[in-house]
């Protein structure tokens, strides 16, 4: 097992509760799955009913983690899409799938 990922910082909040003005070089954190303002940060965290087979028994950490470059509207649904750069390339998710570390 290679690429084994701590545990995220316990403290991570939704993206939306941070003024988009400020999104822009933000570190931010996306899990393996969400449901509604709930994250899943691990296979075996997930609820049963949509977890994919192959991933049951996995302990590991599973998210991807970056840094803000672009913020655009998203024209089909209305919503915020967020690009960030990641250590293997540039990914694009809607603003309410990301965290960020929440206030000190």
């Amino acid at each position: 097992m290679t690429d084994v990922l701590p545990a995220p910082p316990p403290d991570l909040v939704p993206l939306s509760t941070v003024p988009e003005t400020r999104w822009v070089g933000l570190t931010v954190w996306h899990p393996i799955c969400q449901v509604g303002e709930v994250a899943y940060w691990r296979p075996d965290d997930v609820p049963v009913a949509l977890r994919v087979p192959s991933d049951e028994g996995d302990a590991r950490w599973w998210y991807d983690v970056g840094v803000v470059t672009e913020v655009e509207a998203d024209h089909e649904w209305g919503r915020p899409e967020v690009s960030f750069r990641t250590a293997s390339g540039v990914l694009r998710y809607g603003a309410y799938a990301l965290w960020v570390r929440g206030p000190s």
